[in-house]
């Protein structure tokens, strides 16, 4: 049995040891996370005892310190996949809530996280802080996966930190860097392992913030850049410097967008593909179009009805059954084709929503799209980004008269009963800070 290295931080690390920084907050290092510790034990010790928490932070820093001081205490730690305040209101009616939101400070069940002032500081008893089995620090993290409906997933911090230490070995390149910046949100499993253990681990400070723009970054050097497709995809300008390394995950990164980023950054993306449930599966820089997947070194798959099969050092012994289907290079090598879990059924016939998705990209006219069943409706709908020569047509043509040629266009490439019945044209395809499409937004284009 293993002492979390995370916990073991708060015991034993040396207090000016630097954590994160912030371009809103004093210092943070060691010493500070002790207090703001110290200080969210004591306030969660005032009130009735919770075997769960749910953590709504905006802040990585307050993700961490909330993480941290509910697992000191033996308490299961939920962080929900969506923060939006609608969304906060469900968690609400479920759990005891640790924010750092100022407008959930005075609701009740509501334990608030802030920074103090020089003249709200007071004598503050710092907690015996002790070393927790890593095991036994226990989180939930929600996935909405290809359905768009939340799915708890629970994890320990064994699987994360196992997983943070084997990127560590995986990329030495990372070795140079002192820092980490990201776009994607701490509170899903991508931005909380590369934006926050895996920094913590290795002892390089995180940026507190998130990052929402990618053109005219500061000076990158020393720095590993955690990134997604959605904003890798709006490059607009050159780099003044090239960061330590550059990852992109939650979502498909075209070819194209790979090169762009080269061309802005002076490296190409090392994309992951993996999941909340899984961690970590494979990595690929593509160096050119279809560069297949390398598994890592410590994951072991093969196929299962042409379904990855999934082994890893931070995996159950029993391993995963993934709905990817891929197809093999070689031993380590595969190329991912699809998903199981997106055949549907409609007139008795089993429709590929991949496939319809794939038949409509190679329309010229077309840049990217999204094919979705209706709910109840047993239909298929589309939403579909225009490629940039055809939004003139498409203005000329009047939305009406530009669906019936695109749908003459998918006759003979796609079954009849599979032609989509209806669809959207947008700027661009809703994405959440993770760069996965979000479903929950593309049905609402059809309820509109």
């Amino acid at each position: 049995m293993s002492y979390s290295l995370l916990h073991q931080q708060l015991v034993d690390a040396p207090p000016e040891l630097l954590v994160a920084s912030s371009a809103t907050m004093p210092r943070l290092d060691i010493a500070q996370l002790r207090h703001d510790c110290s200080r969210l034990i004591h306030q969660l010790q005032s009130h009735k005892a919770q075997e769960q928490y749910c953590l709504v932070c905006d802040q990585a820093w307050w993700l961490l310190v909330g993480l941290l001081s509910c697992q000191q205490l033996g308490k299961k730690v939920i962080i929900p996949s969506n923060i939006q305040s609608k969304a906060v209101a469900e968690h609400k009616q479920k759990w005891s809530i640790i924010s750092d939101r100022s407008e959930l400070a005075d609701q009740t069940e509501v334990h608030y996280l802030s920074q103090q002032s020089e003249s709200e500081v007071k004598p503050l008893k710092t907690w015996p802080f002790k070393s927790i089995l890593a095991s036994e620090a226990a989180l939930c993290l929600y996935t909405s996966g290809s359905t768009g409906h939340p799915k708890p997933i629970d994890k320990s911090l064994a699987q994360l930190e196992i997983e943070a230490q084997q990127l560590e070995l995986h990329f030495p390149q990372a070795k140079l860097a002192t820092s980490v910046i990201g776009s994607v949100a701490h509170y899903h499993i991508y931005g909380l392992l590369f934006r926050l253990i895996w920094p913590m681990l290795s002892q390089r400070r995180f940026h507190n913030e998130l990052i929402l723009n990618l053109n005219n970054l500061d000076s990158l050097e020393q720095t590993i850049l955690v990134s997604s497709p959605a904003l890798l995809a709006r490059l607009k300008q050159a780099a003044n410097n090239s960061p330590c390394l550059l990852f992109s995950s939650g979502g498909p990164l075209s070819a194209a967008h790979a090169q762009q980023a080269n061309q802005v950054f002076g490296c190409l993306p090392i994309e992951v593909y993996g999941s909340t449930e899984t961690g970590g599966i494979a990595w690929r820089q593509q160096t050119q179009a279809n560069s297949p997947w390398q598994l890592f070194n410590c994951v072991q798959a093969s196929l299962n009805e042409q379904c990855l099969m999934v082994h890893s050092a931070y995996l159950p012994a029993e391993g995963y059954q993934t709905q990817d289907q891929a197809e093999f290079v070689n031993i380590k090598q595969f190329q991912l084709i699809g998903r199981c879990d997106r055949i549907v059924k409609l007139s008795e016939k089993r429709i590929s929503l991949d496939q319809i998705e794939r038949c409509v990209n190679s329309l010229p006219s077309i840049h990217k799209s999204v094919a979705i069943v209706l709910d109840q409706q047993q239909r298929i709908g589309l939403v579909v980004e225009l490629s940039s020569s055809a939004e003139a047509d498409y203005q000329q043509l009047g939305h009406h008269q530009f669906w019936r040629q695109l749908r003459h266009q998918l006759l003979g490439k796609i079954e009849t009963v599979a032609l989509p019945r209806q669809l959207r044209i947008v700027s661009q395809i809703p994405v959440n800070l993770q760069g996965k499409q979000d479903f929950s937004a593309i049905q609402e284009l059809f309820t509109q």
